[in-house]
């Protein structure tokens, strides 16, 4: 993944800004999974 954001921010790469995205987007995609879980629990009780 680094390279695409070195690519991406060529010059102006700042690795905390790639580590935080990162980090945000999978936070984010966690918690859709354990949104959706529950959906899915509630819909099957």
């Amino acid at each position: 993944m680094g390279d695409f954001w070195e690519a991406v921010m060529a010059e102006h790469y700042v690795r905390d800004v790639k580590d935080i995205s990162e980090e945000t987007i999978e936070l984010l995609c966690y918690a859709f999974i354990a949104f959706y879980a529950h959906k899915v629990k509630r819909l099957y009780m």
